[in-house]
């Protein structure tokens, strides 16, 4: 008895990672209050996309802002 090859199946919207989160999903991710996140992106510090009515941020570019803010010191002037 031959068994079957069964293809792989295909990723669905419940495995693939999302590109892009909402404003409370992205202050998770950074570890601050959705407070702060709303403060940073009006204040120009944080990136985020504006589709339609709707604001939501980019996990890759959060990411490499998050990397980007990176310091060896706590004492460094902070420049966003």
């Amino acid at each position: 008895m031959h068994s079957a090859l069964k293809a792989p199946a295909l990723p669905t919207v419940a495995t693939v990672s999302p590109i892009t989160v909402s404003e409370v999903q992205a202050a998770e991710l950074l570890g601050i209050s959705s407070r702060t996140l709303y403060e940073w992106r009006r204040q120009g510090i944080v990136p985020c996309i504006r589709i339609g009515s709707r604001i939501l941020y980019s996990v890759d570019r959060l990411r490499a802002w998050a990397h980007e803010q990176s310091t060896f010191s706590t004492s460094e002037a902070h420049s966003a």
